[in-house]
């Protein structure tokens, strides 16, 4: 082991004394030193001894010079040292252009443009190309934007064009002769999210030139255009072995598992390139696949939405991190939608959009359930269980209501005080009426409102006082509707039934229900059982959700789902690739980790469904914040064709 490497290793035990030795070294014999740290160099172990050296280096001018030197460090070795200089020295790219030039020369600019046609000048510009951000070495590439040589050309554009992130600029750019120089300069706009940059990545989509239309394609792609996608799959599909070879790059890039198939594939192409390109994809898109998967906990759970008169068909989608034993949960944020992988019947739906909807604001909830007795009663239980998993997704200003109802017996309407029967009278109401509400329901004395994680446990828990309890759920929603209406925040109520009795089908408070809702601005959300034809249409009238059960193990995760939606989801509609629609499965990749999550023929209605007519379905989008600007357009995938 050298010297200097004894000192670099021992650097973080002995800060003090490693450095003084360091710099002893330095000062004995400046060409030794670099010598003797070049094995370290080509290494590059980021640690703070190896910090310490290239400070050094620096300093004393022995770095700047050997790293755009081909003879001295590799492409990969020097653009490593690069990045891990910019982090000591912020103007390293500016350093780095002055090394070429002659301080003694009468006429640097010219010295420049002359000296970068040059091996070193040529590894200058691809160094700069992958550390630099374009802006401060502005001025010194336009320089070369008219350079006599193509290749110093195209390496300028993709600086200037990185630097100004001007598109019009890039779209100029687009009439060059020299397909280098087009692709470069599509490449300097990737990561620039704006209308502009998407246009010129479509009209580079259709370039002739295989390397611009994959750099359009990428930046697309980058920018979470999912009409990308169909033509990335065209990339690898073309007659021309350099197509395919950049379809397989892109692919690469991407690191998306949904190419991994193709990709994988690929690796028998007739075309040698295309092998060579598919073994590098397949190693990234591994890569990266394996950094999703060492994320943490992170829940996916869909739910379908009839929306009459759409040829989409629509799932919302709510995702979220934590566990119990970490103590919280919250939503994922922020995905791109070319992080959703979808499929059915496992086949490959590309055509799809992503409308992400969040609610900052807090929220009030009112959580209606029956009453159970009995501490071991399944249903009570996993009730219970649901509303503290869904409390680990409580946010503190989010305040809670739990109110136990009492199953109605089928033909009976109730005795024991509870005889009275709702008065619909009561939810009649309008805005100026709001401060004025009759509370001929009222609720039972000790329920009421609660943001404290504590007092709302103990309310779950408790089973109430019968005698003060509504009766059956179209009681309970009168009852609580009132309450609920002079809360703050976003409104919801959730009503959670089991297999009993739930009320009559023609009686009209189902109506009255749901106007009063609707005035109020608060949705109805139903877990349960059974179905009902009343509850479904309750919940979709209001914007909420109907989620019908197949046994009471399953009423934890609902609950928990449920709350997640109420914070945040994702809007997923899609074109089926099937003559009729299919099983759906989603898959959700993201640094919180991977997801996934199935549904059973979204599109089809439960039996007994109900009948929306247009105007409803007008209103259902509003209450599922799609809006009415959430248009049947045509995928830019038919924009053009690749083949």
């Amino acid at each position: 082991m050298g010297q200097l490497q004894k000192i670099v290793e021992d650097f973080s035990q002995q800060p003090m004394q490693s450095g003084k030795a360091m710099r002893l070294l330095i000062e004995k014999d400046l060409a030794e030193f670099f010598e003797e740290a070049l094995p370290l160099l080509r290494i590059a172990e980021n640690n703070h001894g190896f910090q310490y050296l290239l400070t050094l280096l620096l300093l004393n001018d022995l770095i700047l010079e050997p790293l755009v030197d081909p003879a001295v460090f590799s492409f990969e070795e020097a653009v490593n040292l690069a990045k891990l200089l910019m982090k000591i020295e912020p103007l390293l790219d500016i350093r780095m252009l002055r090394t070429l030039t002659d301080s003694r020369n009468a006429d640097p600019e010219n010295d420049f443009v002359q000296k970068i046609d040059s091996a070193k000048g040529i590894r200058l510009l691809d160094v700069m190309s992958a550390i630099s951000d374009g802006a401060r070495i502005l001025p010194m590439m336009a320089q070369l934007l008219h350079h006599s040589s193509v290749w110093v050309r195209s390496k300028a554009a993709l600086l200037v064009g990185r630097g100004n992130k001007n598109h019009k600029w890039v779209e100029q750019r687009l009439s060059e002769k020299d397909p280098r120089v087009r692709a470069n300069a599509v490449e300097s706009l990737w990561g620039v999210d704006s209308e502009g940059s998407k246009t010129v990545f479509w009209a580079g989509v259709t370039d002739t030139d295989n390397r611009v239309a994959g750099n359009a394609l990428l930046g697309l792609y980058r920018l979470g255009e999912v009409s990308s996608i169909p033509l990335i799959f065209d990339l690898l599909d073309h007659s021309d072995g350099l197509f395919r070879t950049t379809g397989v790059w892109v692919m690469g890039e991407t690191g998306d598992p949904r190419f991994r198939g193709c990709v994988a594939k690929s690796l028998s192409d007739s075309d040698s390139r295309v092998r060579t390109a598919a073994f590098r994809a397949v190693a990234k898109i591994k890569q990266n696949e394996a950094r999703y998967r060492s994320g943490q906990d992170v829940h996916l759970r869909l739910q379908s939405f009839d929306v009459p008169g759409s040829a989409w068909l629509h799932v919302s989608a709510a995702l979220w991190t934590g566990s119990a034993i970490q103590g919280k949960m919250e939503p994922v944020l922020g995905l791109r939608p070319t992080q959703f992988l979808i499929q059915e019947d496992r086949r490959l739906v590309t055509q799809f959009e992503i409308h992400e909807v969040s609610h900052p604001e807090s929220i009030s909830v009112a959580f209606a359930l029956p009453r159970g007795l009995a501490a071991d009663d399944p249903f009570h239980r996993q009730c219970v269980a649901g509303l503290s998993r869904a409390l680990l997704l409580k946010r503190k200003p989010d305040s809670w209501l739990i109110l136990k109802y009492l199953p109605k017996p089928a033909g009976k309407k109730g005795t024991q005080g509870a005889n009275r029967g709702p008065d619909h009278s009561m939810l009649h109401l309008d805005a100026a009426q709001e401060s004025e509400r009759a509370a001929t329901l009222p609720l039972p004395d000790d329920v009421r409102f609660l943001t404290d994680d504590q007092a709302i446990g103990a309310a779950a828990e408790a089973s109430g006082a019968r005698l003060t309890l509504p009766i059956g759920i179209l009681e309970t929603a009168c009852t609580l509707i009132p309450a609920l209406a002079q809360s703050r925040g976003a409104r919801h109520l959730v009503l959670v039934t089991d297999t009993a009795y739930v009320g009559t089908t023609n009686d009209p408070g189902w109506a009255e229900i749901s106007r009063a809702a609707k005035i109020s601005k608060m949705k109805i959300h139903v877990i349960g059982l059974r179905h009902s034809e009343e509850l479904k249409s309750l919940a979709y009238r209001t914007g909420g959700g109907y989620n019908l059960l197949s046994s009471v193990e399953e009423i934890p995760a609902a609950v928990e789902a449920l709350y997640a939606s109420l914070l945040h989801y994702y809007m997923i509609r899609y074109r089926s690739v099937m003559p009729e629609s299919g099983d759906l499965s989603v898959k959700v990749y993201s640094i919180q980790g991977v997801a996934e999550d199935y549904l059973t023929q979204p599109e089809l209605p439960q039996p007994g469904a109900p009948n929306i007519n247009a105007n409803e379905a007008s209103a259902l989008k509003r209450n599922l914040n799609l809006g009415e600007d959430f248009p049947e357009k045509r995928l830019a995938g038919s924009r053009s064709s690749l083949r």
